[in-house]
């Protein structure tokens, strides 16, 4: 269902610029930390990336990997992510908003983060019947769902960059926190996703 090519571009120096702590070296992509003044937030030059994305015929998605083991990436046109050890994970969080539009669930006010939209993962609903993901909240569980219940779907109020008024459907999920799994509700939105674009049934029978 998925195909994965790499592409090695060749960089005159490693690693990205470090503005901060007045570091810049020469790189593909103008790989650089402390876009946007947030220090962990890697981007690069996403008109060079796809560039030599072209190689490949159609593509969907560009990960661009910066030889620089400082934590950090970046999700938007392209997904950006350094050599360090939660790279992977950080792929995956990436992945959530590109693959299952998932929104981030952190509650730290964020500026340039988009208002007003409702993705699979979020709410501003609080009514019972009108939760999107309701269908998996078991009868006992109170909504809004206190924090100290922590294994099973709810109504969690503070995601999207916002404290009040939002609401996740579980404590913690991969949207929020790198070290965890998806949640039902990620991991559902994440499948649907998929199945829009591939069949993973190959055949059925009897036909009736």
């Amino acid at each position: 269902f998925v195909n994965v090519y790499s592409i090695f571009s060749f960089s005159n120096q490693s690693g990205a610029d470090i503005p901060s702590e007045d570091v810049y070296v020469d790189t593909a992509f103008d790989a650089t930390f402390d876009s946007f003044g947030i220090n962990n937030l890697l981007t690069v030059n996403d008109a060079k990336a796809f560039d030599t994305a072209a190689q490949v015929p159609t593509f969907d998605a560009v990960f661009v990997l910066v030889n620089d083991s400082r934590y950090g990436g970046s999700g938007g046109s392209t997904i950006v992510l350094s050599t360090h050890t939660a790279a992977g994970e950080i792929a995956l969080h990436e992945a959530g908003h590109f693959i299952g539009h998932l929104a981030d669930e952190y509650e730290t006010p964020y500026a340039s983060y988009p208002s007003g939209a409702e993705e699979p993962n979020i709410t501003f609903q609080n009514d019972p019947e009108t939760i999107k993901w309701k269908d998996w909240i078991d009868e006992d569980v109170p909504l809004p769902t206190p924090e100290t219940v922590s294994d099973r779907i709810g109504l969690f109020e503070g995601a999207r960059y916002s404290a009040t008024g939002v609401y996740r459907p579980k404590h913690n999920c991969k949207m929020r926190s790198l070290s965890v799994p998806y949640c039902e509700i990620c991991a559902e939105a994440l499948i649907r996703s998929i199945y829009n674009v591939v069949n993973p049934i190959d055949k059925y029978g009897p036909a009736t």
